[in-house]
C-alpha cells in the first residue's frame, strides 16, 4: 500500500490547470478532495492527473469526468440476445426490456435497428440498418428474419451484428436506448488446445496435451461426445555423405498412435503422449465435431540431454493456502534453487537440498502479495556448469489483504426511510462508502473503484505470461533456458551492483546463464549491465564462479581475459 505523497492536477477541456495539490497525503493512502465549479463552467471532459514519486520509480495516473447540462434518465433499456446464433437459423430472436429506476415497467414504442458493428465511414455516415417497430410494456420479444439482416450486413461465420433498441416513453416522449452484439457461427461447438499445454517437450519426462471442447458461449456440453487425438512426430537424421546429397541432414515425419477419448462433463481432456526418442518436434491435432485444433511442439535444447519439469499439484489456489509444486528431473539433483516472482519483483528465493532424488515437492505458502499471478523458476547447475531449469505460472485468487463485506438491511426501501448498512473488515480499517443514484450510472460509468480495476492495476506490474484458467498452471518452458527465463519475467538489462540479498540468487543465476548459453552466444559487461555482444569472438568464461556481485565478477581473471569490460560512471 502506497502511503506517500501525491501531486494532483485538474485540467479543463482546454488543458488549462484549474487546481493543483502538491505533496498531499491521507489516511491509509487515500486522499480526499473537491473542486467547486463556476456557474457557467467549460463543458466537456475534464482530467485529473495524479503523480506518485518514489525512490525506485514514478507513476502517472489519469481519470476523466464530464461536465455538461443533462437530465437524469428515468428508465433503463436493455437488449437480451443470445451470445451467438447459427448461420442456419432463419431468425434472430431476442427481447427488449425497459424498466424505471424504481422498478416499474415502461410503456411505449420500440424502434429496433439491426446493423453491422462497424463505425461511421470516412464521411461520418453510420452503417446501414434495417428496422422494425413494436409496442412495449416493460418487456417485448422480437424476431428478425436473417434474410432481412443479410441486406444490410454479412451473416457468415464470425460476423457480428449490433442490435439497438430505442424506446420512446408514451407519457413524455422521452427516448432512451440500449444495445447488444451477437455473433454468427457455423457450428454450436468449438475445440481448443489449452495454453497450459507446454510449447516444448523434454525427452525422459512426461508430456501431456490439454484440449477443451465446449459450446460457442463456453457453456459445458450436454450429452456424450468423443474427441480424436492425432499426433505426428518429426525427426532429423544426419547425412554421412553430405557431398553426395547436397544436404547435411534428412528430415521426415511419421504418425503416432491415434487416440479416441470420451469428453468428460468439464469438457477438458488430458492426453498423455509417449514421444519417441528420435523426435525433434511434434505436431498434434485434435478433432471434434468436424472441428480441428492444431499445435506444433518443439524439443527443448540441452547440451547434456538433461531436463527439469515443474508441475502444480493442486488447483484453483487462493491466498492463505499452500501451493504444492513438484520438480522432476531426468537425473539425480543435489541442490535445487527456485525463485517466486509476482508483480514484477522477486518474492522469494531459496535453495533446497534434493539429496540426490529425481523428484522433490516444494510447498509455497500463498499470501496476497502473490496474487493475482505467481511465476516460479527452478534450476540446478550440473558439474559442467550447464543450467537445467523450468518455469511455470499459476493464478492466485485474493489480491486484497483485508476481507471486506457489505450488507444492506433491505433490498427495497421507500423514500424518507432509513437504510442500515453493515460493513465488516479487519480491526483499525478505514472504510469509505459511496452511494450513487442509479440514474447517474445510466448516463456514464467507469470512474468507480472496482475489484477488477484493482486486479488489473496489480497485473500491470507482472512480467511474463498469465494463465487463462486458474484450474491449471501455465508452462513457461521454451526452446532454450534464456528464452524460458525471459518468459518467466527474469530477463533484465540493468542490474545494480548494490542489490538486496533477495535478488542475489537471481543475479547469480543470470551470470551462470549467460556463461552457458546453448548456442555459445557472446556477451560483454557494461557497468552494471550484461549486454549481448555480437562482435565477441571468444567463448564466455567457463570457470566455477563463487561470486554473486558484478564487481566481484569483474575481478575474475579468466572473465577479464575473455570478456570486454566497460564501466559507466
Amino acid at each position: 500500500m502506497y502511503t506517500g505523497n501525491f501531486d494532483i492536477e485538474i485540467t479543463d477541456p482546454n488543458k488549462n490547470k484549474i487546481q493543483r495539490l502538491a505533496d498531499v497525503s491521507g489516511t491509509q493512502g487515500v486522499v480526499e478532495g473537491s473542486l467547486g465549479l463556476a456557474d457557467k463552467p467549460l463543458f466537456g471532459d475534464w482530467t485529473i492527473v495524479v503523480k506518485l514519486q518514489t525512490s525506485a520509480r514514478s507513476d502517472i495516473f489519469t481519470k476523466t469526468f464530464t461536465v455538461e447540462e443533462y437530465n437524469l434518465p428515468r428508465f433503463e433499456v436493455t437488449v437480451d440476445v443470445p451470445s451467438y446464433v447459427l448461420v442456419s437459423d432463419e431468425y434472430l430472436k431476442g427481447s427488449v426490456k425497459a424498466v424505471y429506476t424504481f422498478g416499474q415497467p415502461v410503456k411505449g414504442m420500440v424502434e429496433l435497428h439491426v446493423s453491422s458493428t462497424a463505425g461511421p465511414d470516412y464521411c461520418g455516415k453510420d452503417p446501414p440498418f434495417m428496422q422494425i417497430a413494436f409496442e412495449i410494456d416493460g418487456e417485448a420479444k422480437f424476431s428478425v428474419p436473417r434474410s432481412d439482416i443479410s441486406r444490410v450486413t454479412s451473416t457468415y461465420d464470425g460476423s457480428t451484428v449490433k442490435v439497438t433498441a430505442i424506446v420512446k416513453e408514451t407519457l413524455t416522449d422521452i427516448k432512451l436506448q440500449g444495445s447488444a452484439v451477437v455473433t454468427y457461427r457455423s457450428t454450436p461447438y468449438k475445440v481448443t488446445i489449452l495454453d497450459n499445454t507446454p510449447g516444448v517437450f523434454k525427452p525422459g519426462l512426461p508430456f501431456s496435451v490439454f484440449a477443451k471442447a465446449a459450446m460457442q458461449d463456453d457453456s459445458p456440453l450436454a450429452g456424450s461426445y468423443f474427441m480424436t487425438f492425432i499426433p505426428t512426430a518429426r525427426y532429423t537424421l544426419p547425412s554421412d555423405n553430405s557431398y553426395l546429397y547436397g544436404v547435411s541432414q534428412f528430415t521426415g515425419t511419421y504418425p503416432l498412435p491415434i487416440k479416441v477419448i470420451q469428453v468428460p462433463p468439464t469438457g477438458v481432456v488430458k492426453i498423455d503422449v509417449d514421444i519417441p526418442a528420435n523426435a525433434t518436434s511434434l505436431d498434434v491435432s485434435v478433432e471434434f465435431q468436424n472441428l480441428r485444433a492444431y499445435k506444433s511442439i518443439q524439443k527443448m535444447f540441452s547440451m547434456s540431454n538433461n531436463y527439469l519439469q515443474l508441475s502444480l499439484l493442486n488447483q484453483n489456489l487462493k491466498s492463505r493456502q499452500t501451493a504444492r509444486i513438484q520438480a522432476k528431473a531426468t537425473e539425480a539433483i543435489g541442490r535445487l534453487s527456485y525463485q517466486i516472482l509476482s508483480r514484477g519483483v522477486v518474492y522469494e528465493a531459496k535453495t533446497v537440498d534434493a539429496t540426490g532424488q529425481h523428484v522433490i515437492v516444494i510447498d509455497i505458502p500463498l499470501t496476497p502479495d502473490l496474487a493475482p499471478t505467481a511465476h516460479m523458476m527452478a534450476y540446478y547447475v550440473r558439474p559442467d556448469l550447464e543450467i537445467v531449469a523450468d518455469g511455470i505460472a499459476f493464478n492466485v485468487d485474493g489480491v486484497f489483504e483485508n476481507e471486506v463485506s457489505l450488507e444492506l438491511s433491505t433490498n427495497k426501501s421507500e423514500p424518507h426511510t432509513d437504510l442500515q448498512v453493515h460493513v465488516t473488515a479487519d480491526p483499525d480499517s478505514v472504510v469509505y462508502l459511496l452511494a450513487v443514484d442509479q440514474s447517474v450510472l445510466l448516463m456514464k460509468s467507469g470512474n468507480d473503484v472496482t475489484p477488477k480495476q484493482v486486479d488489473d492495476a496489480v497485473t500491470a506490474y507482472d512480467r511474463g505470461s498469465r494463465p487463462t484458467d486458474s484450474a491449471f498452471a501455465l508452462s513457461l518452458s521454451r526452446a532454450t533456458i534464456s528464452s524460458t527465463m525471459e518468459e518467466i519475467g527474469l530477463w533484465c538489462s540493468l542490474m545494480p551492483i548494490c542489490m538486496p540479498r533477495l535478488l542475489l540468487p537471481t543475479l547469480h543465476l543470470m551470470i551462470r546463464l549467460f556463461m552457458d548459453l546453448p548456442h555459445r552466444s557472446h556477451y560483454r559487461l557494461r557497468g552494471p549491465s550484461i549486454l549481448y555482444n555480437q562482435a565477441a569472438t571468444t567463448p564466455p568464461c567457463t570457470c566455477q564462479l563463487q561470486c554473486i556481485h558484478l564487481d566481484s565478477l569483474m575481478q575474475c581473471p579468466e572473465w577479464q581475459t575473455r570478456m570486454k569490460l566497460k564501466t559507466n560512471r
